[in-house]
């Protein structure tokens, strides 16, 4: 073995494994809190209307999104259909959970959602003071609306988590790279420990001497049994030293 002073040190397992599971943990949780944030823009519940709607919102901006437009494919072709919106304020009422109704205005119509082959596009919104159960009254033509926050506040709330993941995924990699690097120098000193020391201190590795060659003398081990093995200037002797 090499001196302790002489190895060649580099980053261990217990260091480097620790390391990526912190950085899956990150990752994965952060991953698994945007999908339930987001999983409701994507997959939330339609509304058809004219009806009344009771939902459970967070307080904030909540806009109405109206289904503008499908698309269709019939083999090779696509055939699409978009609307103009057709919502107005005066055609909602919302009713917060403590019977207030609330101020209805128009959306910027610059948001949209596309669920499967539905195009849907902000109409109205609104703001809802507290988290509760509040009631829409629709009365407009048939159609389908969708009740979702801002997109734009759903992506501020959820920052943190999405930081999460980019944090995890780097210290992943960075723990994945500690991994490496301390595969590579620990075999670099296995490698090194392989060159046998003579009593002077350390020497590389050398063909086993011949008779032609070498005087008798201690010489690392042919056999790689021992450090050194003694050369008797003929032949090699059971005299060993580690």
């Amino acid at each position: 073995m090499l001196p302790e002073s002489d190895r060649i040190r580099g980053p261990r397992l217990r260091t480097a494994i620790p390391v990526m599971a912190l950085g899956l943990v990150l990752g994965i949780t952060g991953a698994v809190a945007l999908g339930v944030a987001f999983w409701d823009v994507i997959s939330g519940p339609r509304y058809l209307i004219p009806s009344t709607v009771v939902v459970r919102l967070d307080s904030g901006t909540h806009i109405v999104f109206e289904q503008t437009g499908t698309k269709e494919s019939f083999g090779a072709l696509n055939v699409s259909r978009f609307d103009a919106v057709s919502i107005t304020p005066n055609q909602i009422t919302v009713t917060a959970p403590d019977g207030t109704e609330l101020a209805v205005r128009r959306s910027a119509h610059d948001e949209s959602i596309d669920r499967n082959s539905d195009h849907y596009v902000a109409a109205v919104e609104f703001n809802a003071p507290d988290a509760g159960t509040y009631r829409l009254q629709f009365r407009t033509r048939p159609g389908r609306v969708v009740i979702q926050a801002p997109l734009g506040d759903v992506v501020r709330d959820n920052v943190g988590w999405i930081v999460a993941v980019g944090v995890g995924g780097l210290v992943f990699i960075g723990g994945f790279v500690l991994l490496i690097v301390g595969i590579a120098r620990r075999g670099s000193a296995r490698r090194a420990a392989n060159l046998q020391a003579a009593p002077g201190g350390y020497v590389p590795h050398v063909p086993p001497p011949t008779p032609a060659e070498a005087p008798a003398g201690w010489f690392p081990d042919p056999h790689a049994l021992h450090r050194l093995r003694y050369w008797d200037g003929a032949t090699w002797t059971d005299h060993t030293a580690d």
